[in-house]
């Protein structure tokens, strides 16, 4: 923080009565608002989005667009099942409608 003094005379020149008072101002280093924002936890936008940020957004639909698909084949062949096989993965006829009928993001 920088510190000014700014020095006041006040009073009247001509019956002696003149006063100095001294006035320390603090100044802080950044603007009051960079101050507000920086103690309430908040940055201000001055950059767009990372790189990094985007390929992770970008992996993530790429995983998701995979599990949907995978899931959509999963349930597809579930579903075209007969009673015999469903019996094989120990599983009932009921069962199987109840998982194929899930919609792709449900795990």
């Amino acid at each position: 923080m920088q510190n000014e003094e700014l020095t006041i005379t006040a009073g009247d020149e001509h019956a002696g009565t003149q006063k100095a008072y001294s006035i320390h101002q603090v100044k802080p280093e950044k603007p009051w608002y960079e101050i507000a924002l920086g103690s309430a936890g908040l940055q201000p936008r001055d950059r767009g989005p990372t790189p990094i940020s985007v390929l992770k957004i970008l992996r993530w639909c790429r995983t998701a667009c995979r599990l949907g698909v995978e899931r959509y084949w999963q349930r597809r062949q579930l579903r075209e099942m007969d009673d015999r096989q469903l019996k094989d993965i120990g599983i009932t006829r009921e069962q199987a409608e109840q998982e194929a009928g899930k919609p792709i993001w449900k795990g």
